[in-house]
């Protein structure tokens, strides 16, 4: 009983530290910082891990997940994922390409459901997998909704750093494009997560409260052939009316 006890104590440890700290951190940073032994860090963050308190980020960090956005928001979440099953076969087999639904988790998105297109040429994606939000089409459209605090509290320092060099650089490039965001109700990423890939997103909206999640459509760059600047191609704007159709559908059967 005694190390059952130890081992809860400790878990909240970390949970505490993760929430504290905002960003993701290493087994290492984590043990260091609690004095607890690495091994026994790291079983502990693979417990968490498997209930979604704490998700793992593709540079191998630690970071809450959405079991700790609070039960109303991942229930609604799950919810979300469980309505929008049918309507994202629907929105492949209308687009061609691969759909999937995302959230904001600690400055990433996250996908949660995802449904791939049958090209041979697509992108591909998998539930859990995460990338930086300002780099994202769906994370841009979930921070838009956020606050000048809030944003504050996410990205402190002007310098981002970009995983492609395309894209926001800076604290304020990211401002003028969330903007843009909220003026027009959608967000692109032209090869700013990764080389050759394109998404389009908006925000699915919940009976009350802010966004719950979004909706993107993501392909190769060079089959959607995005048009210059801010300016849609005929195929983004395609794409843009299905995903708006999309998401009232899936929004017409939200319950909460």
């Amino acid at each position: 009983m005694a190390d059952t006890l130890q081992s809860v104590h400790q878990a909240l440890r970390i949970l505490s530290l993760l929430r504290a700290r905002r960003n993701e951190l290493g087994v290492t940073e984590i043990a260091t910082e609690l004095g607890i032994g690495t091994s026994s860090t790291y079983r502990l963050l693979s417990t968490l891990k498997e209930d979604r308190y704490v998700d793992q980020t593709p540079t191998r960090g630690y970071r809450l997940g959405p079991a700790m956005s609070g039960s109303a928001d991942a229930d609604s979440v799950g919810h979300c994922a469980e309505v929008a099953a049918p309507h994202l076969s629907d929105l492949r087999d209308r687009t061609g390409e691969t759909v999937h639904i995302s959230i904001l988790n600690a400055g990433y998105t996250e996908f949660v459901a995802v449904c791939e297109s049958e090209h041979s040429l697509r992108v591909t994606s998998k539930i859990g997998f995460a990338v930086q939000a300002y780099a994202a089409a769906a994370g841009k459209v979930l921070l838009a909704t956020l606050t000048e605090g809030e944003l504050d509290a996410l990205y402190p320092d002007d310098t981002l750093v970009t995983p492609t060099g395309r894209g926001v650089r800076t604290r304020s490039d990211l401002d003028a494009q969330l903007k843009l965001v909220r003026e027009c109700g959608y967000a692109r990423n032209v090869e700013e997560s990764e080389e050759g890939l394109y998404a389009l997103a908006v925000a699915i909206h919940r009976p009350v409260g802010r966004p719950i999640a979004t909706l993107t459509i993501t392909g190769p760059a060079s089959r959607i052939a995005p048009g210059a600047g801010s300016t849609l191609s005929a195929r983004e704007t395609e794409l843009l009316g299905e995903l708006r159709a999309t998401t009232q559908r899936i929004e017409s059967e939200l319950r909460y």
